[in-house]
């Protein structure tokens, strides 16, 4: 019985704290961390913080995933989504929302919290980008993920969409 439990401790991987504005389609035991379609993680609890501003999910890593708890990883959840660009997101229909995951520096320094965002992570590198505000009253049917179009041509896509400081109007990014 010792030999089980030691064999079970030296199996597994970090535990991590990912922080999201809401945790709506995320599932204790059943929601999973995934990196190019292979399983590393999944989760284990969801609570929220003491500060009451994010929702804390406890993700446990497998062992040979423990170099994705670096500082630089981004984490994402991945959702079906159907708007006028297309459809993306279709395998969780069948297999349920899942947590995406970029890996930060392969030497960087160990991290156990991040910050968590819905919708799609960009696989391209933010230096070379500018980021605009676009101030509206009503935010229509605009989300994270939507692509920006300028001429017909794909220019980037919305990052964040949040309330103004004085909650009159409408911040999109």
């Amino acid at each position: 019985t010792g030999w089980l439990f030691m064999d079970y401790f030296n199996q597994r991987g970090p535990v991590i704290r990912i922080l999201f504005d809401d945790a709506s389609s995320i599932q204790p035991e059943k929601t999973r961390v995934r990196f190019r379609g292979v399983t590393i993680g999944q989760v284990k609890k969801i609570s929220i913080s003491k500060d009451t501003e994010d929702v804390v999910v406890y993700v446990a890593l497998q062992r040979d995933a423990r170099h994705f708890a670096v500082e630089g990883s981004k984490f994402w959840v991945v959702s079906p989504k159907v708007n006028f660009q297309g459809v993306s997101g279709l395998e969780t229909l069948f297999e349920g929302t899942y947590i995406a995951v970029r890996p930060g520096p392969p030497k960087g320094p160990k991290h156990i919290e991040f910050k968590g965002s819905r919708g799609s992570e960009s696989n391209d590198s933010l230096e070379d980008t500018t980021s605009y505000f676009l101030e509206t009253d009503t935010l229509g049917s605009v989300s994270v993920g939507d692509s920006v179009a300028f001429r017909g041509l794909n220019v980037g896509s919305v990052s964040k969409v949040s309330f103004s400081k004085t909650a009159q109007t409408v911040l999109v990014q």
